[in-house]
């Protein structure tokens, strides 16, 4: 196991775009396993610029666009859309492949949703 025995709370870091994706889908992948533990959430700044970046910055040197040249509300906008349409369709059915998760109670995902939006309204 990747965790000890004991464990009852891991520290979910990651950037505060991504925290209200990442949290459901850690905590649907607990309650799939039956472990009782909790995700304590610690989102970083992202550090995404707040504007878009010109379209000769979005474009890696073979001209491909790159997901880090996008603003950060333009990535909000994208984790938003994912929460909304794709975290329980998609995320926890194709993810990993063979293994399917169940979805948590509805009012979780819109607590997803209305972090995401929180987060959103910050950025702009």
């Amino acid at each position: 196991p990747m965790l000890p025995q004991d464990c009852d709370e891991i520290f979910l870091v990651t950037s505060d775009f991504h925290m209200p994706r990442s949290a459901y889908l850690f905590e649907a992948v607990f309650a799939s396993k039956d472990l009782n533990i909790s995700v304590v959430q610690h989102p970083a700044r992202s550090g995404c610029q707040a504007v878009q970046a010109t379209s000769e910055q979005q474009s890696d040197k073979s001209g491909v666009s790159t997901i880090n040249a996008q603003s950060a509300i333009v990535r909000a906008r994208n984790e938003a859309h994912f929460i909304k349409h794709e975290v329980v369709q998609i995320g926890l059915l194709e993810h990993i492949p063979g293994v399917q998760i169940p979805a948590l109670p509805q009012w979780r995902l819109e607590l997803a949703q209305s972090q995401i939006q929180e987060c959103m309204s910050q950025l702009r």
